[in-house]
């Protein structure tokens, strides 16, 4: 008899949070009616025995083929109805998840459903709690009904997903591909996808400076990337609008402007002017960093802002560029 869902967890080399995040899963409220599908990424750790501690279906590549192709590979063996993806980094807040997603499904017109970080601070190192608050910050400003969705914890319908043909491979990595896929997945089934707040998951991701270069910088390319299509492209913008990631655009002007002012130094006021800009689409996120972690904290954060998005917004415009080349 086939089961409901099918929890499918892309893992490479996770050996230091795949028991917990399998534990909160088999403690789910109805999980007798989900099947449990792990996708070993070619791990070269113990990934595997913990999965199959757990009594877990295990796939696995033969090579390293990141998350996009691990994610596909554990549908090509789901028998459930709904497929739900769950990040391997990731433990569950809730024992109600599946209630939750039977629930917006049946009373929806949506096209899938995803959940939001648990506030829970699980690093409390700077690089870490920063990324952690900026991510939920983000989560709390977003939209609830939108095309693009997050992907650690993500339900969508089987049929659905099979008829688009998955998650796009050519996005190697965690580069965004969540959000060409769901843009992808909207466009094609118009209807939007639901951020629902009750389905939450504490986020074990240990970040120093360096791992967040990398990761900004992934994401930035995988981002660019999909926004070549112009109807993704319409969709993203629109999106930008009304998220956290709005602050890349003053950002782009200031620097733009700066530039100008080696040239001439009436441009010196236009950078300034959208520095300061810059520092007012940011101030609510420096209140909620303020409340959640003291002034200091706040400060420190308010100094890396400025050189994390000034890193961002150089990608964006080399990626931009070496797109438009390639084409």
């Amino acid at each position: 008899m086939h089961k409901r869902f099918s929890i499918i967890i892309p893992v490479f080399n996770a050996q230091s949070t795949l028991d917990k995040c399998l534990k909160s899963i088999i403690n789910l409220r109805g999980f007798e009616n989900c099947e449990l599908i792990v996708v070993n990424d070619a791990s070269t750790d113990i990934s595997v025995e913990i999965a199959k501690k757990y009594g877990a279906k295990v796939v696995s590549n033969s090579v390293n083929k990141g998350a996009a192709a691990t994610r596909n590979a554990g549908t090509r063996v789901a028998q459930g109805k709904i497929l739900l993806f769950i990040d391997s980094d990731v433990v569950l807040s809730s024992r109600n998840i599946l209630k939750y997603i039977n629930e917006d499904f049946e009373s929806l017109d949506i096209c899938g459903v995803f959940g939001v970080y648990d506030e829970k601070i699980a690093f409390d190192n700077f690089f870490s709690a920063y990324k952690h608050l900026y991510m939920c910050y983000g989560n709390l400003t977003s939209v609830r009904f939108g095309q693009t969705a997050d992907s650690a914890i993500l339900a969508v319908l089987r049929k659905n997903y099979l008829e688009i043909g998955g998650f796009n491979e050519n996005y190697s990595g965690a580069m965004a591909e969540d959000v060409e896929f769901s843009i992808r997945f909207s466009l094609k089934e118009k209807n939007p996808f639901l951020k629902d707040s009750r389905i939450k998951g504490i986020h074990y991701k240990k970040h120093s400076f360096k791992s967040l270069f990398k990761t900004n910088q992934a994401r930035i390319k995988g981002i660019t990337k999909t926004i070549q299509n112009k109807d993704y492209r319409k969709v993203y913008l629109k999106m930008s609008k009304s998220s956290s990631g709005k602050s890349l655009f003053p950002m782009a002007l200031s620097i733009g402007f700066f530039i100008l002012s080696l040239f001439h130094s009436f441009f010196l006021l236009g950078a300034l002017i959208f520095l300061l800009f810059f520092v007012l689409v940011q101030i609510e996120f420096f209140r909620y960093i303020k409340k959640r972690k003291g002034n200091f904290f706040a400060l420190l954060s308010f100094g890396f802002s400025f050189v994390e998005m000034f890193l961002a917004t150089i990608f964006a415009l080399y990626y931009q560029v070496y797109y438009k080349l390639k084409k």
